[in-house]
């Protein structure tokens, strides 16, 4: 109680993370993003089934591609 808790939920049950020997080695091998359900930074949700939660999608991806550009240059 009183912390900030930083958390991912992953989606165990896909064909890519069978079979379940070891949960470290399929997260780092097999993971892929459509096993990512949640994720929280400072308890707060910032990715939920799909949506990215009190982001602007469209200003990230266009900050993004122009940081790109500047260091690919």
């Amino acid at each position: 109680a009183g912390m900030n808790a930083d958390f991912a939920i992953i989606d165990m049950h896909k064909p890519n993370m069978q079979p379940e020997n070891s949960i470290v080695k399929n997260l780092v091998f097999s993971g892929a993003s459509e096993n990512i359900i949640m994720t929280a930074v400072n308890g707060k949700i910032l990715y939920d089934n799909g949506d990215f939660i009190g982001i602007d999608t469209e200003l990230l991806y266009s900050d993004t591609k122009k940081i790109c550009e500047r260091i690919f240059a």
